[in-house]
């Protein structure tokens, strides 16, 4: 079943005045399943993080369609686009800023359930710390800052935040990036466990093909804000069509996840 589908979104900027506008996004399409993922793959300008927060609408699309479950995304009300929040999240490259440096863990997993849910504090506390076992993180870091985790650590937390409100649909922005090699491939394992037990669609974007081969279901490449090849991911990686694939695919480092 189609979960989310995008058709013919565009996206421009202006960068001065007089110069033309930089088109950031150019008629981008993709349906994603229920419980698939789709990655999104590029250099850095090709526009897939301007695709993901496109999708959210956390930046208006000049054109195009996006639809989550049958409802119009770009037609809703801020009230309605309010409760779409709650079925799409986002899980940023950057655990140290997207984090409030102010706010121990359990305080940044509990925020979405208060802005979100009817739940009371004691109620919310008690998910959050459920939430947080979840993604491995004990009841002992709970009142630790940003600054006293690992970046490993926050990027579980960031993951149990972005889970709290139950959404359908996560857009996870170069998740592992700002990790060790030695940590991403235990978040891209988590990133599958709870894709499993959950049935979550991810729209993974990465810049790095080798940590798609881990999670991938079908592969879509951005170049200049235009897909130049989508396909099933095992023939993107076996039989690329397009020479701007096979120089992403090439001498990048095999990452491989624990069954």
């Amino acid at each position: 079943m189609t979960l989310l589908t995008v058709r013919d979104v565009s996206k421009s900027y202006r960068t001065r005045r007089g110069a033309p506008p930089v088109q950031a996004v150019r008629e981008v399409s993709f349906d994603l399943p229920a419980g698939r993922t789709l990655a999104v793959v590029g250099e850095s300008g090709a526009g897939k993080s301007t695709l993901g927060r496109l999708v959210l609408r956390l930046v208006e699309p000049d054109t195009g369609e996006i639809t989550l479950d049958g409802t119009d995304v770009r037609a809703a009300s801020r009230s309605e686009l309010r409760g779409l929040r709650r079925r799409m999240q986002m899980i940023f490259q950057d655990p140290f800023n997207s984090l409030d440096p102010r706010y121990s863990m359990l305080q940044s997993v509990m925020e979405p359930l208060k802005l979100h849910t009817d739940a009371g504090p004691g109620e919310r506390a008690d998910r959050a710390i459920d939430l947080m076992k979840q993604v491995g993180m004990g009841s002992e870091h709970a009142y630790k800052l940003p600054r006293q985790m690992s970046g490993g650590q926050l990027q579980r937390i960031s993951i149990a935040r972005a889970l709290a409100v139950e959404p359908q649909v996560i857009v996870c922005d170069e998740p592992v990036a700002a990790l060790d090699m030695s940590i991403r491939a235990q978040v891209l394992n988590l990133l599958a466990d709870l894709q499993e037990q959950r049935g979550l669609s991810y729209l993974f974007i990465t810049h790095d093909l080798s940590t798609t081969s881990v999670v991938a279901h079908r592969v879509m490449v951005m170049r200049g804000g235009s897909v130049v090849e989508e396909g099933a991911a095992e023939q993107v990686f076996s039989e690329p069509r397009e020479p701007y694939t096979r120089e992403l695919l090439s001498a990048v480092p095999t990452l491989s996840v624990a069954s």
